[in-house]
């Protein structure tokens, strides 16, 4: 997914939120693995997050 935020103050903090679904068929232990990035022509050092959910039972 891509979302185009505009311009965004310095400083400024907000919070994007997504639903999935995992198929029931999914092995129990599988990693699913949630990347996001920030890109901006004026970002110096961009910020970045992973978060890894294991699928159970």
């Amino acid at each position: 997914m891509t979302w185009k935020l505009g311009s965004v103050p310095v400083g400024e903090s907000g919070t994007v939120t997504m639903t999935a679904n995992v198929r029931s068929s999914a092995p129990v232990g599988s990693a699913i693995v949630n990347q996001a990035f920030f890109t901006g022509e004026m970002t110096v050092s961009p910020p970045t997050a992973v978060t890894v959910t294991w699928v159970t039972p």
